[in-house]
């Protein structure tokens, strides 16, 4: 019973200690290919993302024990990682679903940002399909997230794109404001997952619900 109290405390340690910003080089075929990843502790397990000028996407299956910390990036059937912690740096091999392999390096970023880390909300970056009740109308959300800012835009039913405004990621949270159809409209969706929802207020008070996924 002692020994399995001392492995637990030990696991959960280390994956306190990874959590924060990690600037991650990816090796294979001569190539380099750059990306950020940032862990943090949600309800006692750990999660996270990654992202690059390309956009940003959840980490699926991560595991710590120890120093050893492995995930799944869930793009081209699945990318494996395997890293091995040491202080602030990282190391270990890839491979993706076609085999091919390679190697990685990680350090972490400066240590302020393991606090943002850790109250960083999930990756939104993409394109949502929704529907907002009673009317039924089919919305079509594309966020765009980085490290500075997010923006985005919202298309009703066949109509064409339209920015939002005050834009704003908290927590698990998206609110925005959008003006269609003549009038302006207050959104609050929560994100769980691969699906979102959440209602919205729009000209004289009306009211609604919005939910769909990726």
């Amino acid at each position: 019973m002692l020994r399995s109290l001392i492995f637990l405390c030990a696991c959960v340690c280390s994956a306190a200690d990874l959590t924060g910003t990690w600037d991650l080089t990816a090796q294979s075929e001569g190539k380099d290919v750059k990306v950020q990843l940032v862990l943090r502790d949600d309800g006692g397990k750990l999660a996270g993302s990654i992202s690059s000028e390309q956009g940003s996407m959840d980490l699926e299956e991560v595991k710590v024990a120890g120093d050893q910390l492995t995930y799944k990036i869930p793009y081209h059937g699945g990318i494996t990682m395997a890293l091995k912690a040491s202080g602030n740096s990282m190391a270990g091999t890839f491979t993706t679903a076609e085999g091919v392999s390679g190697t990685i390096e990680a350090m972490r970023g400066a240590a302020a940002a393991a606090p943002a880390a850790k109250a960083a909300g999930p990756a939104v970056s993409g394109v949502w399909n929704l529907t907002a009740q009673p009317a039924g109308m089919s919305l079509r959300l594309e966020l765009n997230q980085s490290a500075e800012k997010l923006a985005g835009s919202l298309t009703p039913g066949n109509g064409e794109p339209v920015a939002v405004q005050d834009l704003k990621l908290e927590g698990s949270d998206v609110t925005f404001n959008v003006a269609v159809n003549g009038g302006t409209y207050s959104v609050k969706l929560t994100v769980s997952g691969s699906s979102m929802k959440g209602t919205f207020t729009g000209p004289e008070g009306s009211t609604g619900t919005i939910e769909g996924g990726r």
